[in-house]
C-alpha cells in the first residue's frame, strides 16, 4: 500500500458513504472499491470496514488502522513541507499576498524598500486580495505570505503561523450631524437599531465587526455589506447609515465630515504578517519576515 491508499481509507472512514468517497478521491467507486480490497488482503484479509450497514463504518480493527494512517499522512504532508526549504531556485520570485487597504498602513514603502535590498536574480510579486482570500492562496502554497488583518483571538491553521506587526482600534463611524458623533465612547447596544453598512464577510474586517458584537452582546438588526471602502463611507458621509472600521483607516481618507468614536467594548484589529511554517527557511521569505518585522517600530511612531 502507498499513502494515496492510506487516504481513501481515510475518506471512506470520513464520508461513510463509498459514492461521496470516491467523488472526494476523484476515483470511479468501483476503483476506490478495488484499492481498498488490496489494502485489506496486503493486511492480512482483515476487514477495515463493515459494508453490510449505511453508513458504511469501520470495524474495531478499521479504527485502529485509521489511526496510523491518519498519522503516517499527517507524518508524510509535514515530510514534504519540512523538504520545500531546500527547493529554492537560484532566482527566485517573493509572491507577497495584500489586501487593498494595505497600503493605508504604510506597508507599501516597506515591500519597495526591501525590493531594493534584492539581488538582481530576485523579485517580488504583489498579489491583491480579501484577507479570507489570502489565507486560502496561502494553504494552496499559491503565495508565500501574506499582509492581512486579523482579530486577536483569530485561530489560524496549525499549519500558519502570524508576526503581528500593527495594531488598530475598531470604532463606530458616524457623521459629524449623528447624535453620537461627538460622544467620547458607545455601547453597540445603543445602535441595534441603526442600519450599518461594514466591509463583506472575505474580509478581516468583517469578522472583526461580528467580534465587537460578541463583545457588547450586541444585536445588529440591519446590516449590509460592501467591499469597497469608498463605497462605506459615502454611504456614512450621507446619513444612510453608520459603520465599523479601525481609526487608523478613517484618518487615511481624510473625510472632514466623519467621526470616530470608541466602543465601549473596545475589539483590536491586527495586521499581521502570515507564512506557512515551511516557509521560515526559505531564504526570501525569511529575509522579508525579519525586514518587516523590524519595519514595525517606525510604522508605531506614525500615530495620527
Amino acid at each position: 500500500m502507498d499513502i494515496q491508499e492510506l487516504k481513501y481509507v481515510l475518506a471512506l472512514a470520513e464520508y461513510q458513504n463509498f459514492t461521496v468517497a470516491a467523488e472526494a478521491c476523484s476515483l470511479s467507486q468501483s476503483s476506490l472499491s478495488k484499492h481498498l480490497l488490496k489494502i485489506e488482503e496486503e493486511i492480512g484479509n482483515i476487514s477495515l470496514f463493515d459494508r453490510s450497514k449505511r453508513p458504511v463504518l469501520l470495524t474495531t480493527a478499521g479504527e485502529e488502522f485509521v489511526q496510523y494512517a491518519r498519522r503516517i499522512t499527517e507524518e508524510y504532508e509535514t515530510l514534504l513541507l519540512s523538504m520545500e526549504k531546500y527547493n529554492v531556485p537560484d532566482n527566485s520570485t517573493l509572491r507577497i499576498g495584500i489586501i487593498p487597504v494595505i497600503g493605508r498602513f504604510g506597508f507599501i514603502p516597506l515591500i519597495k524598500s526591501f525590493k531594493e535590498t534584492l539581488s538582481p536574480v530576485d523579485s517580488v510579486e504583489i498579489i491583491d486580495r480579501p484577507s479570507k482570500e489570502l489565507l486560502k492562496l496561502l494553504e494552496k502554497n499559491e503565495i508565500d505570505l501574506a499582509l492581512l488583518a486579523i482579530s486577536p483571538n483569530q485561530a489560524l491553521k496549525t499549519s500558519l503561523t502570524s508576526y503581528h506587526l500593527m495594531e488598530n482600534e475598531l470604532c463606530l463611524i458616524v457623521n459629524e450631524k449623528h447624535r453620537f458623533a461627538h460622544r467620547s465612547s458607545v455601547d453597540l447596544n445603543e445602535m441595534s437599531a441603526e442600519v450599518f453598512a461594514i466591509p463583506d464577510n472575505e474580509t478581516g474586517m468583517y469578522d472583526l465587526c461580528l467580534s465587537a458584537c460578541q463583545a457588547s452582546g450586541a444585536k445588529l438588526k440591519k446590516v449590509k455589506t460592501y467591499r469597497n471602502i469608498e463605497t462605506i463611507l459615502d454611504l456614512v458621509e450621507d446619513g444612510e447609515c453608520v459603520s465599523l472600521l479601525t481609526a487608523r483607516l478613517l484618518f487615511t481618507y481624510k473625510r472632514q465630515s466623519l467621526r470616530a468614536v470608541h466602543l465601549t467594548h473596545p475589539v483590536k484589529s491586527i495586521i499581521a504578517l502570515v507564512i506557512q511554517n515551511s516557509a521560515k527557511f526559505n531564504g526570501l521569505t525569511h529575509d522579508f519576515v525579519d525586514f518587516a518585522r523590524n519595519w514595525r517600530v517606525q510604522l508605531d511612531l506614525k500615530e495620527f
